[in-house]
């Protein structure tokens, strides 16, 4: 399947959609309610782009995350969706 998506467009979606600013989700915080955005935008990325993990972690010019960290958000995402009828309809 051809991914025809940018990484660029899936986060300006997801921000537009959550009303947070790209700081705000990139910004190295642990709470729950940040982490939620960028895991979402870790996970369509690499669903809807042929970017890797590394390229992935490596999106935001001032917050890097290893590809471990990027692995880690999509599997989250990935058993969520499983389970989350509201996630579901958000993703």
């Amino acid at each position: 399947m051809k991914k025809i998506l940018d990484i660029n467009l899936i986060a300006e979606i997801v921000c537009k959609f959550y009303k947070v600013e790209l700081d705000y989700v990139f910004q190295k915080s642990g709470k729950q309610v940040v982490c939620e955005k960028r895991q979402i935008i870790h996970y369509l990325s690499y669903e809807f782009t042929e970017l890797s993990y590394k390229d992935i972690g490596n999106f935001h010019p001032e917050y890097k995350y290893d590809h471990a960290t990027v692995l880690n958000s999509c599997r989250k995402i990935k058993t969520r969706l499983e389970v989350e009828k509201p996630l579901q309809r958000q993703v």
